[in-house]
């Protein structure tokens, strides 16, 4: 899920990328120009073009006009995951092989980031871009230097972490496969991490998206509910509580305040 500046919600699928616009939905896919239907994350920029995850990573400017990025153009793996920018601008987006940064026509490997999986991508307070995906969470420090965190710091997954998250407050949130929501507390290069016990969960629940909303409330998606942190307490909401699935995917804010799950 992805909210855009003008608040349109947008939806990637396998069956293509969906916009809401109010009361109807506009279908982007293999027709409109697209090489596959079947995307993983998307994101406009600042100069309104709009960027999509797949194999490979697909620039849609205005007019239609679309440019494909691939291996023949520096990304080291087809599979993308995921696109940031960070507060410097640079574009980045992470691979199945690493994370690759925008380089006027091509994309160039971050160092120390080869082999290492790439789902999600954050950027801390000091600037350190810190990257999660496979078993670790990897900090790539802006002054040179790699640091990796794992079941020594308390990065404890069955083999993949599918969201970080920044607070307002500095803690790192990890939304792991198999290994529960972990809060990471630290700076620099030292940080520990723990699972967190959520109401009706379980030590290896599998935690897929974060969300901070507008009153600093965490929202993390699970297998048994809907989960939420007000700063004292945790809460969980299920099916009994209207939802239409106890499994929940991911969660984004909308306009108004509004939850989108």
């Amino acid at each position: 899920l992805y909210v855009d500046p003008r608040g349109h919600l947008w939806v990637t699928t396998a069956q293509g990328l969906f916009q809401n616009l109010g009361k109807e939905w506009n279908r982007i896919g293999v027709r409109e120009g697209l090489p596959k239907d079947s995307l993983r994350a998307v994101m406009e920029d600042r100069e309104g073009s709009l960027w999509a995850a797949s194999e490979g990573v697909y620039r849609l400017q205005g007019g239609g006009a679309l440019k494909a990025y691939t291996p023949a153009e520096g990304l080291p793996n087809e599979a993308v995951w995921c696109i940031f920018r960070d507060r410097a601008g640079a574009l980045l987006v992470g691979t199945d092989d690493g994370l690759v940064q925008a380089r006027g026509t091509g994309w160039k490997l971050v160092a120390g980031t080869a082999n290492f999986q790439v789902r999600s991508i954050v950027q801390g307070a000091d600037g350190a871009l810190y990257l999660g995906g496979g078993a670790e969470i990897l900090r790539v420090d802006p002054r040179g230097g790699i640091r990796r965190f794992g079941i020594a710091e308390g990065v404890v997954t069955a083999g993949r972490i599918f969201r970080l998250l920044f607070d307002r407050g500095g803690d790192l949130w990890v939304a792991t496969d198999g290994g529960g929501l972990l809060k990471g507390q630290g700076r620099g290069g030292q940080w520990r991490f723990q699972r967190q016990v959520i109401p009706g969960g379980t030590a290896t629940e599998r935690f897929k998206d974060l969300y901070e909303d507008a009153s600093g409330r965490l929202w993390a998606t699970g297998e048994k509910g809907l989960a939420m942190w007000d700063g004292a307490l945790w809460r969980r909401f299920t099916t009994q509580d209207g939802l239409r699935n106890d499994h929940v995917y991911y969660v984004r804010g909308g306009q108004g305040g509004a939850l989108i799950i």
